[in-house]
């Protein structure tokens, strides 16, 4: 009478045994979202373990890295202006919705950052704060490219967004 059958890696657990624990594996790796590696030695084993403990200890920092470059919008055209008015454009388009065409519209009526400033303070003086969210609202803006959408508006949400950034918030990670 044959006993249980054995696997052929010399395995010294029957057959049927090490297949239900493989399948009790398997369900747990997807009724825990695990993911199991396979090591053939503890020196292996050990260096997953320390490569894993630095993926997870980095990660956090790569990610609000790479958040804050998109979110700014760094990686693109340089953070630097030609003149006052290109500098005051390009910090206004880095910006999250906040286009180059948009920042150009915002500069043509607000040339100067104290000058959007000041009317910020006395719209907020004599008509109170949602005017002030709502004031870049209808600010023009082209597109020079194309002639097609040219005398199109800022909407409320951008002015929001840009009253926001730059009049509520002190301290700039609060709205990125």
């Amino acid at each position: 009478m044959p006993g249980p059958s054995r696997s052929k890696k010399n395995s010294s657990l029957p057959h049927n045994g090490r297949d239900a624990i493989l399948r009790e594996l398997e369900m747990m790796k997807i009724l825990t979202k695990a993911f199991v590696i396979r090591v053939e030695d503890k020196n292996e084993f050990a260096n997953w373990l320390w490569e894993m403990t630095m993926e997870i200890g980095v990660r956090p920092y790569k990610s609000r890295k790479q958040e804050l470059k998109s979110a700014l919008r760094l990686e693109m055209g340089g953070n630097k202006g030609a003149n006052h008015e290109d500098t005051y454009i390009k910090m206004l388009s880095s910006m999250t919705r906040v286009t180059e065409n948009e920042a150009k519209g915002i500069v043509a009526k607000f040339p100067t950052l104290k000058s959007l400033y000041r009317a910020w303070e006395q719209g907020i003086q004599r008509h109170g704060l949602p005017w002030a969210e709502d004031m870049l609202v209808g600010c023009s803006k082209t597109n020079p490219v194309t002639s097609v959408n040219a005398p199109r508006k800022i909407g409320k949400v951008t002015s929001k967004r840009i009253f926001e950034i730059m009049y509520q918030t002190r301290n700039g990670d609060a709205v990125l």
